[in-house]
């Protein structure tokens, strides 16, 4: 009896793969086809689709990442929003790349750069989804920044942008999903909505 379990846990290991292990031309065939719907898709769904477990997510606060910023040459900071959004306010220095984009753009970087994801604020997801992305394409320190723009704005630290969006000026998340029912930049979105 002991063998059948030690033969099940060994299958088990071996048919889950960490995002790393998944090819590289597996990966494009498979992100290929779902890159334009990428906003709509949960973390756990975009692992289904990628045919991966879903990764540890490496997280990183606002305070650790502005003194990251002061202290290292080699990190690229991403902002998964669209345009619009990432013209509206961005952290200072961050490159826009947005999530249904961010594979294509991603291809002519470095694959030993730190690089720190980050979107919208806290409840957003397409951060995590950027972070399983590049893991997926090599990418071996990625971080996402949870608090977002809003968190980085709202303390005051360094912006670039008009910052007229109103979600950057309250303090609730209820607030957020009212200002912006039609517009969906992340799937919880799709949570807040429903009562």
């Amino acid at each position: 009896m002991k063998t059948i379990h030690i033969i099940i846990a060994l299958f088990l290991c071996s048919a889950a793969q960490p995002a790393s292990a998944l090819s590289q031309e597996a990966f494009f065939e498979k992100i290929n086809p779902i890159k334009k719907h990428l906003f709509h898709y949960f973390p756990d769904q975009l692992c289904q689709l990628l045919g991966i477990p879903q990764p540890e997510i490496n997280i990183i606060t606002a305070p650790q990442l502005k003194e990251l910023q002061a202290q290292s040459t080699n990190l690229l900071v991403v902002n998964v929003l669209t345009a619009n959004y990432y013209h509206d306010c961005h952290i200072k220095s961050s490159i826009n790349a947005p999530l249904p984009k961010l594979v294509d753009i991603a291809q002519n970087w470095d694959k030993k750069s730190k690089i720190v994801v980050y979107c919208a604020f806290d409840e957003c997801d397409a951060g995590e989804k950027g972070t399983i992305l590049l893991s997926c394409m090599g990418f071996k320190d990625v971080a996402d920044y949870r608090g977002g723009i809003k968190e980085w704005f709202q303390l005051g630290y360094p912006t670039n942008g008009p910052a007229e969006s109103e979600y950057l000026h309250v303090r609730s998340m209820q607030d957020e999903c009212m200002l912006y029912p039609e517009l969906l930049v992340c799937s919880r979105q799709t949570r807040w909505l429903t009562p």
